[in-house]
């Protein structure tokens, strides 16, 4: 599990850096993971609109905050967010493109949350699920039995 993990950092990382026929040169390691959040907030809550987009990344940046590790390290860890790191997500594959109007504003949003200028409307949360979607008994067991702190879209959050 740990080499798929690697191996799935170097492909993120290398598709980060080979868009659109174009080499991206001296990408900063902010860069880097201001491109990551901005990728799981699209994966993650597309069709949440802004705020749900912004939720997801808050909670990314409330587990850094709280000292889960840097953004790369949470936002890769294995199970934290399915769509970047759960083997047979369908997510894990999507790629968005560059024009994608949706995917333009998560990069805005990105900006935001990383530079701490974005209010979190999650109130703290460091766990969200949809329960219309959600599948993990251990999710269930162990996270959903916490306090609920925002429901933002069809996403609920937890501290």
């Amino acid at each position: 599990m740990r080499y798929f993990r690697l191996l799935l950092n170097v492909c993120i990382l290398f598709l980060s850096l080979v868009v659109s026929d174009r080499v991206i040169q001296d990408v900063t390691k902010q860069e880097y993971e201001i491109f990551l959040l901005q990728r799981v907030g699209y994966l993650e809550a597309r069709g949440e609109g802004c705020d749900g987009i912004r939720a997801v990344m808050h909670v990314v940046d409330n587990r850094v905050t709280a000292g889960w590790g840097n953004y790369t390290h949470v936002i890769t860890a294995h199970n934290q967010f399915s769509s970047m790191s759960v083997l047979g997500d369908s997510q894990t594959i999507v790629w968005p493109i560059w024009e994608d109007p949706i995917f333009s504003m998560c990069g805005d949003l990105a900006d935001k949350v990383y530079g701490h200028t974005d209010p979190d409307l999650t109130n703290g949360a460091l766990y969200y699920y949809n329960p219309a979607t959600a599948t993990s008994q251990w999710f269930m067991d162990n996270i959903a039995t916490r306090p609920k702190v925002a429901t933002i879209g069809h996403h609920v959050f937890f501290k």
